[in-house]
């Protein structure tokens, strides 16, 4: 019971980054569909296991933060939008706790990035199909997708490509060398193709984030071969030269007017909005408006936030910003004490989270959760590895998986 929820959960991160691809049904998404039947499942290894990894620290903080959105509703000037927000939030911290009591062994964590990657795969391969067919668009997007929210799918899976590319996948040495090549030309594969579909989207947060992940594979260069620098290194340029000239110039205009709206304009109709999320939060700076109650508070815009930040202030007031950065801050110190250039790659995911979120409300999304949920996983697998190593005398038997 507990191998299945197991292979439940990386089918439910396979889905995530194409769940919007399709319309929603009676109960929703696909995403929600996999992560009720992941829900379900788990519950039930869990109650037949009689156990359960004990939560840590940040998961407290998680829960507390839920808690609090649910007491918003008392005070909310939509109680019924608040209602259903907590539902969600239940569901992404659920979701938190999942991975954090079913990864046990590094490979888990390693099969859910690499299953986020070819989720994101079926997002390209969609975009790609549309542009090919000749249904050119400004800002081209797929399904129920907001251009904004598909580049930065695509531009999260960047980072996470880069580093199972540049390592070896535990899973693909027990299947032989086969399965490695093909997962490595996949991860490998999946940089120009989503630094293409990115451009498509126009989304300049999603491009800004593609730049950081662009970074962080700098860095870690270190980590391929002399030869396959070099191999990348040309494919890299090729690929830009060839594919910049094949994106649409209405897109290309849209990126090259970034400047002129950040200098002279109203950042694309936002300024408005954050100064209304200021107005709302010091009316009620200390337990604020409601969870999900903002585009009602905010009488002379009636529009989303837009800022992460501004929005769980204007909502949730100082006690539950304070809860939702002691999360951030936490996943940060998490990520920063974990070995073997780890360190970078959460830091690079959570940067580009920070770059959109701080334009975009992500607060509330699976992907967001999810990378908190891994962060926090990675961490355990680090002081898991450690522990064996100090007592190397003492033979540990973890649980069998039924």
């Amino acid at each position: 019971m507990r191998r299945l929820a197991l292979w439940l959960s990386w089918l439910l991160v396979f889905i995530v980054p194409f769940e919007y691809l399709f319309e929603r049904g009676p109960l929703g998404t696909l995403g929600r569909l996999a992560g009720i039947a992941l829900a379900g499942v788990w519950l039930l290894s869990a109650l037949a296991a009689g156990r359960m990894r004990q939560p840590r620290i940040i998961h407290c903080l998680m829960i507390g933060f839920v808690i609090w959105c649910a007491a918003s509703i008392l005070w909310s000037l939509d109680p019924e939008a608040s209602r259903g927000q907590v539902i969600t939030y239940v569901q992404l911290l659920l979701l938190a706790l999942i991975v954090w009591d079913l990864y046990e062994e590094a490979a888990d964590l390693e099969r859910a990035l690499q299953a986020y990657v070819l989720g994101c795969w079926v997002c390209i391969a969609t975009l790609l199909h549309a542009y090919v067919s000749g249904d050119v668009q400004r800002r081209f997007t797929v399904g129920l997708f907001n251009e904004n929210t598909l580049g930065f799918t695509l531009a999260l899976g960047l980072p996470m490509a880069w580093h199972l590319g540049t390592s070896v996948l535990r899973e693909a040495r027990g299947a032989g060398g086969r399965l490695t090549l093909l997962l490595r030309l996949a991860n490998f594969a999946f940089i120009p193709a989503a630094g293409f579909s990115i451009f498509l989207t126009a989304s300049r947060s999603s491009m800004l984030s593609a730049l950081l992940g662009l970074g962080y594979m700098g860095l870690s260069i270190g980590r391929v071969r002399r030869g396959g620098r070099l191999l990348l290194f040309g494919a890299a340029a090729a690929g830009a030269i060839y594919g910049v000239s094949l994106v649409p110039k209405t897109s290309m205009e849209r990126l090259e007017d970034t400047s002129v709206e950040m200098s002279d304009g109203d950042w694309n109709g936002r300024l408005p909005i954050w100064n209304e999320a200021l107005r709302i939060f010091s009316e009620r700076p200390l337990a604020g408006v409601g969870i999900s109650a903002f585009t009602v508070a905010a009488v002379e815009t009636r529009a989303a936030p837009h800022n992460f930040a501004l929005s769980l202030l204007a909502e949730l007031g100082l006690i539950g910003f304070a809860l939702f950065s002691g999360i951030l801050i936490g996943c940060v110190a998490l990520a920063l004490r974990q070995p073997h250039g780890l360190p970078a790659f959460w830091l690079s995911m959570l940067a580009v989270w920070l770059l959109n979120a701080a334009t975009h409300v992500y607060e509330d999304k699976k992907i967001t959760w999810l990378l908190f949920g891994l962060i926090v996983v990675g961490d355990g697998l680090t002081h898991a590895t450690r522990a064996r190593r100090a007592a190397p005398l003492l033979r540990v038997v973890s649980p069998a998986r039924s």
